[in-house]
């Protein structure tokens, strides 16, 4: 049951005022691709892309989302935020991103994968061909992309950069200071340890990841 002081709004706000920051990133990735449709699996309560793309497509298997994207206010939110002229064109999906969804089509231009588990690689057939990955690596998932050999590393967004996009040094980043080669043995290694010690295996990070999906 949900407290009595609950809201849909002020469960989004709360939610907001962590991710606002993303908002410069977004922005940017409109401004270097071509993007018309973006599908957003592990949502939660995370409608920011919404405010810089006209097309997003949102799935969770949290069951309280569901009532967060049927809210009248966070329509309104968008509609009175976002930064296109177009009607805003917003979907959710109740259900396990690593369930087959027969709804959603498999052209979209952008994937994101902020958080939310290993999204890469069960969600890679949704992604059209040379659309893109933006994926952060606080649950490995940049990390399991970089693996795949259908995504190519292409560029990144780091906070010391003020969020703008970067493809300057990217053979720098998923090598290992012991200089042993990166591979699923090491990777599930990685993972079984928090983010927090095993990043510092890595010889750069950064906060969020570009890929291109080559095939």
């Amino acid at each position: 049951m949900l407290p009595n002081n609950y809201t849909v709004l002020g469960e989004f706000k709360k939610y907001l005022k962590n991710y606002i920051a993303r908002l410069q990133v977004f922005k940017e990735l409109h401004y270097h691709f071509d993007i018309k449709s973006v599908l957003y699996p592990g949502s939660y309560c995370d409608v920011v892309p919404s405010l810089i793309f006209s097309k997003v497509i949102y799935v969770d298997n949290y069951k309280k989302t569901e009532k967060f994207f049927r809210d009248k206010g966070i329509r309104e939110y968008i509609n009175k935020n976002k930064q296109y002229p177009e009607e805003a064109n917003i979907k959710f999906y109740l259900s396990d991103y690593r369930s087959e969804i027969k709804e959603i089509n498999n052209n979209y231009d952008v994937l994101i994968s902020l958080s939310a588990g290993y999204i890469s690689v069960p969600c890679k057939k949704y992604l059209k061909k040379d659309g893109i990955l933006f994926v952060n690596n606080d649950h490995y998932d940049a990390t399991r992309a970089y693996l795949e050999k259908d995504y190519k590393l292409i560029g990144l967004f780091d906070l010391m950069q003020n969020y703008s996009y970067s493809q300057v040094g990217l053979d720098n980043y998923f090598k290992l200071k012991s200089g042993e080669k990166l591979d699923l043995e090491k990777l599930n290694l990685l993972a079984s340890k928090p983010p927090s010690r095993s990043l510092k295996k890595f010889v750069k990070n950064s906060d969020f990841y570009i890929f291109k999906k080559v095939n």
